[in-house]
């Protein structure tokens, strides 16, 4: 009876070891996930901020962004062309 009850107490020994290492498994996967997760979440705010950023409509008097020149219009300077040219047709 006795040696019975030292197996079994053996074998529930082992059995809580097994799972005291599968929880400890369980948590770093928890945890690997929770910091995935957690990247994840970041990328799509800041995903989220840029796309909201590029379809907020501008102000009209808002000044353009050095990056984003307004293009020239009207009459294009030509000092850099030879004055004959500039005097021909006429």
């Amino acid at each position: 009876m006795m040696d019975q009850m030292q197996a079994r107490l053996c074998e529930c020994e082992q059995r809580n070891r097994a799972l005291v290492r599968l929880v400890g498994e369980l948590r770093a996967a928890v945890a690997a996930l929770t910091a995935e997760r957690d990247v994840a979440r970041a990328e799509a705010d800041r995903a989220r901020r840029l796309a909201n950023a590029l379809i907020r409509p501008v102000p009209a008097d808002a000044d353009r962004p050095l990056s984003d020149p307004e293009p020239p219009t009207g009459v294009h300077s030509l000092s850099g062309l030879p004055a004959h040219w500039m005097n021909e047709g006429r």
